[in-house]
């Protein structure tokens, strides 16, 4: 009903391909179906990369986590370094965050990991 050179006049993309008389049925499908398993090839082992990227990580250690916290504030509001202090909440079930006053008057934000400090810091 319209022709290709109608189609790109028009900016639309012709329908599928039609078969030429050169291909045959049989060879269209070898493609399709190398294509098909190529791909679940590629799926499966990208998730195996990633289930063996979550396995074999390890727990970031509370002095990183620290250091991390320090770094922000210096970042952030280097004026306030010697006024805040930053504690590890160990043992907590669920990511918390604690804002107190310390002893010697500095603000003291205590949390389970490193998101938890940043979220008291932030606080």
């Amino acid at each position: 009903w319209l022709s290709s050179r109608s189609l790109k006049l028009l900016s639309i993309s012709p329908p599928l391909r039609v078969m030429t008389t050169k291909e045959k049925p049989k060879t269209r499908v070898r493609k399709i179906t190398k294509i098909m398993v190529s791909m679940k090839a590629r799926f499966f082992s990208l998730l195996f990369v990633l289930l063996a990227i979550g396995v074999l990580t390890e727990p970031v250690p509370s002095s990183q986590m620290l250091r991390a916290a320090q770094d922000l504030l210096m970042r952030r509001t280097p004026n306030l370094k010697d006024k805040i202090i930053f504690d590890i909440i160990s043992g907590a079930q669920t990511d918390r965050f604690e804002v107190s006053n310390a002893d010697d008057g500095k603000i003291k934000i205590s949390g389970t990991d490193g998101v938890a400090l940043a979220s008291g810091y932030h606080y």
